[in-house]
């Protein structure tokens, strides 16, 4: 698919969109990562194995069947923010938007 069909896909009429980019740095191959000096080799390993078969079950079964403790339970609920201050950088819906007038 181009990029121009999946545009199309997902734009709304009404919305104000902002270009904006990610850039990742320092990707480098697993056989390249360097341990940290305290890393625990054998629990790393059965991370990646605990990982590999919640992903596979989740891709056999349907999206979300296993899930992390830390996820949560419930969607609904949620810590309260009021006074949380903006994710301007990790948050699209938090993005500032200057509004011509």
């Amino acid at each position: 698919m181009s990029h121009l069909h999946l545009l199309r896909v997902i734009y709304r009429p009404g919305f104000a969109y902002q270009k904006a980019g990610v850039i990742l740095t320092n990707l480098l191959p697993e056989e390249n990562r360097q341990p940290g000096l305290f890393e625990d080799g054998a629990a790393l390993a059965r991370s990646q194995a605990l990982m590999a078969a919640m992903d596979k079950i989740n891709q056999t079964v349907g999206s979300e069947t296993v899930k992390l403790l830390a996820e949560g339970n419930d969607p609904r609920w949620a810590m309260r923010a009021e006074r949380r201050t903006p994710r301007y950088t990790t948050n699209l819906e938090e993005l500032a938007v200057a509004i011509a007038g």
